[in-house]
C-alpha cells in the first residue's frame, strides 16, 4: 500500500539536512509503531522516496514522500501516531493513500514557491527587489552545476517562472500562500490570551464595588445551592492569572504540545484561550447571578 505524506519543516530544524530527515522519518516510523514495508533481499530497508530535497536553512509548510506500509490504520489515526513521537519543528498533514503505478513524488513535482523575508536592519532590500526583475527577464542565466563526476553549464532562465515582491497571491497558482487574519495574529502572539485573562481581573476589580456582600459560588441545575462573601469573585482572576503565566512557559509549553499529540502554537493557545474563556464566562455568569 503506497501513501503520499505531506509534512513541514520549521524552527530550528531548518539546520537539520536533507539525509538527517530521511533517517528522522526512518526512526519516528518504527517509534510509532507503523506497519511500514521494506525491502527484500540481504539489507531490508523501509520503503520510501522523497521529493525534492529542501535546502540546508529553509523552512516549509508543504513537503512530500511517499511510503510503503504493509497495513494501514485510518488516515486520523496515522496522523495521530506519528505526530506523537514528531520532535518540535517536523509535522506529519496529511497521509493519501495513492495507486501503486503512481510516479513517485519526486517525479511529479512540477515548481515550488519560495517566498524570502529580509531582516528590519537590511539596508539593501530595496535595491534587491529592483535588480530581481531584471535578472528573472534575462533570456539565459547558465550557471554550473557540479556533481560527483562531472561538471556542466546549465540555464536555468527557463526554471524560473516568477520573481516578484509578495503582496497578496501565490507566485504559483493552485498554491496558496498562508495568510493570517488578525484573530490569528492574536492568537499565535498571545494577545488574546492576555487580553481574555486582563477583561477578567478588569470585572472583578470593577464589580466588587457593586456586587451584594453575599454572592453564590455554586449552582446545581441552574440554581445556586452554596453562597459566600463577594471577596471570592476574585477566585476567578486569580485562576485566569495563574493559567496564562503558567502556559507561557517554554517547559509547560512543550510538555502540554508534547505529551499525548502534536499541537502547533496556534493550536495551543486556542486550547488555553478556550478554557479561560470558560473561567470568563463563567465569573460573567455569577455576577449577573448576584443581581438577579
Amino acid at each position: 500500500m503506497k501513501v503520499r505524506v505531506k509534512w513541514t519543516k520549521t524552527g530550528v530544524l531548518k539546520f537539520i539536512g536533507h539525509l538527517d530527515v530521511q533517517r528522522y522519518f526512518q526512526k519516528a516510523l518504527m517509534r510509532a509503531e507503523l506497519p511500514v514495508s521494506f525491502s527484500k533481499g540481504m539489507s531490508p530497508h523501509q520503503i520510501m522516496s522523497f521529493a525534492a530535497p529542501l535546502g540546508l536553512g529553509m523552512t516549509s509548510e508543504g513537503e512530500y514522500a511517499d511510503i510503503s506500509f504493509d497495513w494501514t490504520y485510518s488516515s486520523e489515526e496515522m496522523l495521530s501516531r506519528i505526530n506523537a513521537v514528531m520532535n518540535e519543528g517536523i509535522s506529519v498533514l496529511e497521509f493519501k493513500e495513492i495507486d501503486e503505478k503512481e510516479k513517485n513524488c519526486m517525479a511529479v513535482t512540477a515548481a515550488a514557491d519560495y517566498l524570502v523575508t529580509f531582516r528590519e536592519e537590511y539596508y539593501y532590500k530595496d535595491a534587491f527587489l529592483k535588480r530581481t526583475q531584471p535578472f528573472s527577464m534575462q533570456e539565459k542565466i547558465p550557471i554550473v552545476k557540479k556533481t560527483k563526476r562531472s561538471e556542466k553549464e546549465v540555464d536555468i532562465a527557463p526554471m524560473i517562472l516568477d520573481i516578484r515582491e509578495y503582496e497578496s497571491e501565490p507566485l504559483l497558482p493552485g498554491l496558496p500562500l498562508k495568510q493570517e487574519g488578525i484573530f490569528m495574529k492574536l492568537v499565535g502572539s498571545r494577545k488574546l490570551t492576555w487580553g481574555i485573562c486582563s477583561i477578567g481581573v478588569l470585572l472583578a476589580i470593577v464589580s466588587v464595588f457593586f456586587l451584594p456582600q453575599i454572592i453564590p459560588v455554586h449552582f446545581a441545575n441552574g440554581i445556586a445551592d452554596d453562597f459566600g462573601n463577594k471577596v471570592e469573585i476574585f477566585l476567578f482572576p486569580i485562576l485566569l492569572l495563574i493559567i496564562t503565566l503558567l502556559t507561557g512557559k517554554e517547559n509547560i509549553k512543550y510538555f502540554l504540545t508534547h505529551s499525548k499529540t502534536f499541537l502547533t502554537d496556534i493550536q495551543y493557545n486556542l486550547m488555553i484561550d478556550g478554557v479561560l474563556g470558560i473561567i470568563l464566562i463563567a465569573e460573567i455568569y455569577v455576577i449577573y447571578a448576584s443581581f438577579v
